[in-house]
Formats: C-alpha cells, sequence, structure tokens
C-alpha cells in the first residue's frame, strides 16, 4: 500500500513539472518563422535595411556592399530565392544584370576557415555556402545566418554587413520597393568676392573708396543669395575661389569677421589664385599665400566633409556630401597647381601639389555609393602647364556631371573648354563686382541650371539641363 501511494505521489509529481514546463516554453519569445510576418521572401525582390531607423538599405556594385539611402536603384534590390528548406534563401543583387550572389566564401571542409563575404555565381565550392537562413523575430526585424555550419550571420558594418561568429544584426526586409518621392534641393554657385576689389578695377580704373565698395557689393549679392535660400528647406552655398584679393591678413578677417557670415546656409569655400598664386613670395615668408592655405584649413576642419587632403604640402582638395546623394569635389586655383613656400631659411613646410590618387579615390567613393559629382574649382583654363590628359580623362571615366568655376568676373553661364574638361560642361558663376552668380536646382532626375544677374534671383534664367538618372 505504501508502495502504491509512493507511485503515485510521483506520478502526480511529474504531471506537475510537465504542465509547468509546458506553459513556461509556451510563454517564451520563440523564432517566428517567415510566413509569420507580410513579407514575402519566395522567389520576389526585397530591400534590406538596418535597423536603426536611418533609413539606410544595404546596396552591392563593384563587388562590395555598402549603405545609402533608399533611392530604388538596382544595386539596393535582393532577389530572394527559396530553398527546399523554407527557412532557406539564396540573396541575389539586381545590379549589373542580377548575376551575383552573396555568399560565405571559405573552405567547407576546413572549420578553421573562417572565410568571408564574397559575391559571384553559384557553383560546386559555394552551393551551400551561397544559402541563408532569414528567420523572423518577434518584433518584425529578421536574422540573416548561413546555413552552414557555424551558421555565421550577416552583421552590420561601416561599409556594409560582413560575418559575425558571435551573434550578428538584425534586419528590417520589405517588399516594398516604391522609388522615394523625389526632393527638391539647390546650390548657389557663387566666386570672386575677391575682398577689396570692385566693378571699376574690373575695368582698370582705380577706386579710392575701394573697401567700402567692394563690401557693399559683397553684401547685396549674399543678401540677395539668402532671399533666394529662404524659398528653399535644403539650400547650401559654393565659393569657388578668390575669397580676397590678395591673401593679406586684415582681407580674411574682414571676409571671416563680417562679410562670410552674412549667408545663412552652410557655405563651402574654395582659394583662387588672387588667393594663393599671385601673390607667391611677394609677402615677407610668403605669408599671404600660406595664411590663405590656413584658412583653407580650418574652414575644412570644422566643415564636416567626407574627404581632404590638406595640411603641410598637399593638393588641399576636399569632398563633400550635399543633400540629394551629390558629392562636391572642391579642387581650389586648379587640380596641377605646384608650389612651395619659401622663407628666409629656404623652402617651407607648406605648399600645394596634385593628388590624383585623391581625386580618383573621391570619385570612386561617390561611384561606390551612387553620387552624383560636381567640381568646383576657380580657373576654367589657363593653368601653368596647361591641361592635363590625367585629369580629363579621371572625370570622364567617373562621369562627373558638372564643373562649376569663376575667375572671368564678366562672364556667366555656360564655358567652352573641352581642352581642360573633356566631354565634362562647365559653367562659370560670373562674380560679386559683377552680381552675377548660378543656381542650381534638383531632384534625382535632374539638375536645372539658372544664370542671375544684377542679383535679380527672381529673375533667373534657365541655361541647362543635366540628366542625374545615369
Amino acid at each position: 500500500m505504501k508502495f502504491c501511494n509512493q507511485k503515485v505521489l510521483w506520478r502526480n509529481t511529474l504531471l506537475f513539472v510537465a504542465s509547468v514546463v509546458s506553459l513556461f516554453v509556451l510563454f517564451l519569445p520563440a523564432k517566428a518563422s517567415a510566413a509569420e510576418y507580410s513579407v514575402n521572401l519566395n522567389d520576389t525582390n526585397i530591400k534590406i535595411e538596418k535597423n536603426d531607423g536611418s533609413g539606410e538599405v544595404l546596396q552591392y556594385a563593384d563587388g562590395k556592399t555598402s549603405w545609402g539611402k533608399w533611392s530604388g536603384d538596382k544595386s539596393q534590390i535582393w532577389h530572394s530565392s527559396v530553398m527546399s528548406n523554407s527557412n532557406e534563401y539564396r540573396l541575389k543583387s539586381q545590379q549589373d544584370e542580377g548575376t551575383d550572389y552573396l555568399f560565405w566564401d571559405k573552405d567547407i571542409w576546413n572549420p578553421d576557415d573562417k572565410g568571408k563575404i564574397s559575391f559571384g555565381k553559384i557553383t560546386s565550392k559555394n552551393e551551400t555556402t551561397s544559402k541563408w537562413l532569414i528567420e523572423a523575430n518577434s518584433n518584425g526585424t529578421y536574422g540573416i545566418r548561413n546555413s552552414h555550419y557555424p551558421n555565421p550571420s550577416l552583421a552590420v558594418t561601416k561599409d556594409g554587413v560582413d560575418l559575425s561568429f558571435g551573434g550578428g544584426s538584425t534586419f528590417k526586409i520589405s517588399n516594398d520597393l516604391t522609388p522615394p518621392v523625389s526632393e527638391n534641393h539647390a546650390i548657389v554657385f557663387t566666386s570672386d568676392p575677391q575682398y577689396p576689389w570692385t566693378d571699376k578695377m574690373d575695368r582698370g580704373e582705380t577706386d579710392p573708396d575701394a573697401e567700402g565698395n567692394s563690401a557693399a557689393l559683397i553684401r547685396e549679392q549674399y543678401t540677395s543669395v539668402n532671399a533666394y535660400n529662404a524659398t528653399k528647406s535644403s539650400a547650401k552655398v559654393v565659393i569657388n575661389g578668390d575669397i580676397t584679393a590678395y591673401g593679406h591678413e586684415w582681407q580674411w578677417k574682414k571676409m571671416e569677421n563680417e562679410l562670410l557670415p552674412i549667408l545663412n546656409k552652410k557655405y563651402y569655400f574654395g582659394l583662387g589664385n588672387h588667393d594663393i598664386e599671385n601673390n607667391q613670395g611677394d609677402c615677407a615668408e610668403d605669408y599671404c599665400f600660406t595664411l590663405s592655405l590656413d584658412r583653407l584649413y580650418h574652414h575644412v576642419d570644422t566643415s564636416n566633409v567626407l574627404f581632404s587632403d590638406i595640411g603641410g604640402i598637399k593638393s588641399y582638395a576636399y569632398a563633400v556630401r550635399l543633400p540629394g546623394n551629390i558629392l562636391l569635389l572642391q579642387l581650389n586655383n586648379y587640380p596641377t597647381m605646384d608650389y612651395q613656400a619659401t622663407s628666409w631659411k629656404g623652402p617651407a613646410p607648406i605648399g600645394v601639389k596634385p593628388n590624383f590618387s585623391f581625386i580618383e579615390n573621391a570619385l570612386n567613393h561617390a561611384k561606390n555609393n551612387q553620387m552624383k559629382v560636381l567640381i568646383g574649382v576657380h580657373k576654367p583654363d589657363d593653368w601653368k602647364g596647361g591641361p592635363s590628359a590625367q585629369f580629363i580623362q579621371l572625370i570622364e571615366k567617373y562621369n562627373v556631371k558638372a564643373v562649376f568655376a569663376g575667375h572671368y568676373h564678366d562672364k556667366v553661364g555656360e564655358y567652352y573648354s573641352p581642352a581642360y574638361f573633356g566631354n565634362v560642361p562647365v559653367f562659370l558663376s560670373g562674380g560679386a563686382t559683377q552680381k552675377s552668380f548660378l543656381i542650381t536646382e534638383y531632384d534625382d532626375q535632374s539638375l536645372k541650371i539658372y544664370k542671375v544677374q544684377n542679383n535679380a534671383w527672381r529673375n533667373k534664367e534657365f541655361i541647362y539641363e543635366i540628366n542625374l538618372k545615369n
């Protein structure tokens, strides 16, 4: 009897434990199958988004992944094809006719080979490692693991995605591939404030009140630019050289402390021949030349640029990302300029020299990130040493959309300069002394260029349209 009671007690205990375990399992936050969510992954196109609120999606070009704002471009679209296991998929980029699959490139027979992310066609080598387990989480996000042991996960990196063997990232996945509504952006291109230069000096006359008249001309132009920019939610200003007439310290102080701050939108400037060429060797210790480089250094240092080649003896070029996925590449006076400052001791450790590697790296970054490139430069021709075949080859190879220059105060609009820029169109922005500048308005489809005369931006005149779709 005692034995039977013990059996019953033991059986009841087991039943109780089983009930508790069942309830515990029932409320565990289990992985959900992809079918439980509205996203269709079976033989369809998708976009893969960072789960950080940035809105950036995974994109692919030239064998590399990167992150960018959704534009609907083929490089951002992935084809998901289901395998026999309902949670296994292959992911194929739709860039370049959709021939490259994402796979884990490793020696599958060597457990110590961690391998790397790669792209290509399906072969016997990657037939297994090109399959990915796409697993839905309870919050609607997804994890992506390789189906081959030990199942490394995709993880977000600064440059795209990579493998993680200790837990990967979560992603948002969507079938909504509708291109975003085009946003309208604007860039105002100006040049040659050239304080203290005036319209009389343009005509070869003397101006006894050059300082006052020049400041008034610059103030008038920048006030007009501000009035135009007030009509745009997204606008920037570019000043292509000759900030000063000679690079003297008092001229820089006037521009930096009083005149440039008039502009109420972010501005980016380059240097021109009056800042860093006409004054070479003419100021004590080459101070006017070196001061101009120093002022550009500090401007770039506080401007959140993408890349720069500044300090010491370098090109002093820089690249900045502008709204609408535009890369502005500022090349200052001209890209082949070569001059080293001198002092009473001899050559000084500061100067300007060409750097085509920097230019190509910036252009290649733009290509890999589907950015459209505009170049800012001061002189559209008349470079010491003449045109550069290497430079022309680069800007044509990377499909630079337009060059904006200054230097010639009395010219505004399109400028014919194929000897220096090949088939890339060139536009001049006049100058403050002639009350002229350029306005560009653009979306993801095209960029329209207008010229403004007499600082009358309301009467801007359309002159050119550039296709941004290719």
